[in-house]
């Protein structure tokens, strides 16, 4: 399982190095995404970790991060995480979003926050890549730390 959650974050981690990559502007559409995108990523925290629901990531989940984890990596990934507890509150997201114009008239847009939240066994911070699709923000990377697993964790 520890192999697992070390491959998923990995593998989020090159994910959004990925997306950071040639992201670098602010286009005409960056106007007004920071509200939208920050309400994006705390509303996608709160559903997906108020239970660690794995069908929540299901639902949001880009076509990059299907791509780069497997159903077992995710799966691994909340169940390390549930201990934790179920999600009591969450105290901000900190973040930007950005545009970037495409050769084809086109915008990639992209957001990349940070919330602090608080659950029943203690405190985390969520990592939280979003992408903007037609169909609305849908996340492309995704990771937790807190104090509390890593130190649940056997020594290696």
């Amino acid at each position: 399982m520890e192999k697992s959650l070390g491959l998923l974050v990995v593998a989020v981690i090159a994910l959004a190095a990925g997306i950071g990559i040639g992201y670098y502007g602010h286009g005409p559409a960056s106007a007004g995404l920071g509200v939208a995108s920050r309400d994006a990523a705390a509303s996608a925290v709160q559903a997906i970790t108020a239970h660690w629901d794995v069908q929540e990531l299901n639902r949001r989940q880009s076509v990059e991060l299907v791509r780069s984890t497997t159903p077992d990596q995710v799966a691994g990934m909340f169940n390390a995480l549930r201990p934790l507890g179920d999600l009591t509150g969450i105290q901000g997201c900190q973040g930007s979003a950005r545009a970037v114009p495409g050769n084809d008239g086109s915008e990639a847009v992209s957001a990349d926050y940070v919330c602090a939240a608080r659950y029943q066994a203690g405190a985390a911070q969520v990592e939280i890549n979003l992408v903007k699709a037609d169909s609305g923000w849908q996340v492309a990377g995704f990771r937790v730390s807190s104090p509390q697993i890593a130190a649940a964790r056997p020594a290696q």
